[in-house]
């Protein structure tokens, strides 16, 4: 029997099942119900971790623990979509990674972000909104005090921030050339 690419869902060989087709289907069905609802746990401390491709199945990876340094998960060399919740404690940011080695996405501590890989790469779902913490009422707009992970504003952006801001004493900044950074 061979899988899927992206969510390693059973494909039997015309006739191979019979009469226990239910077994692959039942499988598909488990495997599909983890992708659109389903939440994998992931307690860490100070190592980086390699998701295994039934945690990589959930649709929320959702990390706890204490940590004591930036970390980095790395999802298996397949396609799909997920969402990181970082519910770590330490002042460390998480990085996911594609064991395909390509791009990488930070996660705050405190925040729960949407992101896809095509195998290769991680990639924000939402890159187009830079506002963490998102607007009240339409009103309001709130953004953090203190900029705790690395960040660069691409050379194509611009970024504006209410200050005052901390930038924490292990973390940059980069403005790319042609990029803009004000501070109100």
């Amino acid at each position: 029997m061979t899988t899927t690419t992206n969510k390693q869902l059973n494909k039997p060989a015309y006739n191979s099942t019979s009469p226990t087709w239910d077994i692959p289907l039942n499988a598909n069905a488990d495997i599909l119900d983890a992708a659109l609802g389903s939440t994998a746990s992931v307690a860490l401390t100070s190592s980086n971790v390699t998701l295994t491709s039934t945690q990589a199945q959930n649709m929320r990876i959702l990390l706890t623990g204490a940590i004591s340094a930036n970390l980095t998960i790395t999802f298996p060399a397949e396609g799909g979509q997920w969402i990181i919740s970082n519910q770590t404690s330490g002042a460390y940011t998480i990085t996911a990674a594609s064991a395909g080695a390509g791009s990488t996405v930070t996660i705050q501590q405190g925040y729960s972000v949407s992101v896809f890989s095509d195998g290769v790469s991680m990639y924000y779902a939402n890159d187009g909104l830079v506002v963490s913490a998102g607007a009240v009422n339409g009103i309001f707009y709130l953004n953090d005090q203190t900029v705790l992970a690395n960040y660069t504003i691409a050379s194509t952006k611009n970024a504006m921030t209410a200050g005052p801001i901390t930038i924490d004493s292990s973390v940059t900044v980069t403005i790319s050339s042609g990029a803009n950074w004000v501070i109100v």
